[in-house]
């Protein structure tokens, strides 16, 4: 059962009160003040119900997340006053404790912090030689014709052109532009009716961060698709507590492909520009995987809200897959049909069209729900 708001209750005795107040109190701070006058009382009680906005009109999900909270009834009759005091709850985040959020209701803001755990997982295909993953020479697979066949007289790329934090900062930068819903994307999400615009910021960290994963950078080979199984959530299926095995890389990656990259059989030349672009929307999407996990589940996620198989991943043919929206929004955690052309390309992705569903970042804010349980 789910509560949007606290509820307090207060019984008035006897002659009942000229003037009483209500003050909520989080960790021993006071958060809101409410003033009761005798004619708001219906009968002998008085209920009140909070929704958690301090008296400045902001509610900050990680002040209640390991706090305590009580209320404290202050009550004036013939000059003398009666306090009343509630039982002590501890509060503490239910679902997830890698997302927080501040809400402030007068100016119609929302601020997300979104905590994940991106990783260092290497270089393939450049000098020196480094990881696993790399198995072998880059001159030895980008041959001269595959060079002339991409249409480019690029020279081989004999290093890596992006450092670990380099990669780090552009998925971070991902994660911000695609996850936010606010004036600089022209978009916003709608609570009752109220506009509100929501802006997402990522922070990097190992502890008490979304599962970890391995930014990995990928030149002079094959291309790598990056992946998201996300962590184990309680839900229809333990697929996703299996797929945990599996070490970072193999399918939990976010790969950079830049240079001499091979796909369908042939190689092409991918510039600093289209790899970024693609990066950055990758990091976000790959993201998200987890965040619809968890508050909707490891087959939504994994079928790409219903738009791709379970587990092969492969776009659904019509009728039951989506078609590329020729306008407006571009679902980012969706697949859609005709994403390539007869020959196999990619259809370039209008980037400025790409967002996260106003459902999915609904869904990313609910997940700082609270579980409240009595003080012994």
């Amino acid at each position: 059962m789910e509560n949007s708001v606290f509820h307090f209750e207060m019984e008035v005795l006897g002659s009942g009160f000229e003037h009483a107040v209500l003050n909520i109190l989080l960790n021993d701070e006071c958060v809101y003040t409410k003033h009761i006058e005798y004619n708001e009382v219906n009968k002998t009680r008085y209920d009140f119900k909070w929704d958690g906005f301090d008296s400045n009109g902001e509610y900050v999900s990680k002040k209640f997340n390991n706090g305590k909270l009580h209320a404290e009834f202050t009550a004036r009759l013939d000059g003398v006053e009666h306090v009343a005091y509630t039982d002590t709850y501890n509060l503490s985040y239910k679902q997830v404790k890698w997302v927080d959020v501040a809400i402030n209701k007068n100016n119609k803001e929302i601020d997300i912090e979104l905590w994940v755990n991106l990783t260092d997982g290497g270089r393939s295909g450049v000098y020196p030689l480094h990881g696993l993953l790399n198995a072998f020479h880059p001159a030895d697979e980008v041959t001269l014709t595959d060079r002339k066949k991409a249409g480019g007289k690029e020279p081989i790329m004999g290093g890596a052109t992006k450092k670990y934090k380099e990669l780090l900062d552009l998925a971070l930068k991902g994660i911000e532009r695609y996850w936010s819903r606010n004036s600089k994307n022209g978009k916003g999400i709608h609570h009752n009716g109220v506009a509100y615009q929501v802006s997402t910021t990522p922070q990097n960290r190992k502890t008490e961060s979304m599962n970890s994963i391995p930014l990995i950078y990928n030149t002079n080979g094959e291309r790598k698709r990056s992946g998201n199984t996300g962590d184990s959530y309680p839900d229809s299926t333990n697929l996703d507590a299996l797929a945990l095995i599996v070490p970072d890389g193999i399918i939990q990656n976010i790969t950079y492909n830049v240079g001499y990259i091979k796909q369908n059989d042939r190689f092409l030349w991918r510039t600093e520009y289209d790899a970024t672009q693609e990066f950055m929307e990758t990091a976000a999407h790959e993201i998200g995987h987890e965040i619809l996990q968890a508050y909707s589940g490891t087959r939504n996620s994994w079928e790409h809200k219903g738009t791709s198989t379970f587990l092969s991943q492969e776009i659904k043919p019509l009728p039951d897959g989506e078609k590329y929206p020729a306008k407006g929004e571009i679902d980012l955690m969706k697949y859609y049909h005709s994403w390539f052309d007869s020959s196999g390309n990619y259809i370039d992705e209008d980037y400025n069209r790409i967002i996260a569903a106003e459902e999915d970042v609904k869904g990313l804010i609910w997940l700082t729900k609270l579980r409240i349980k009595k003080s012994n």
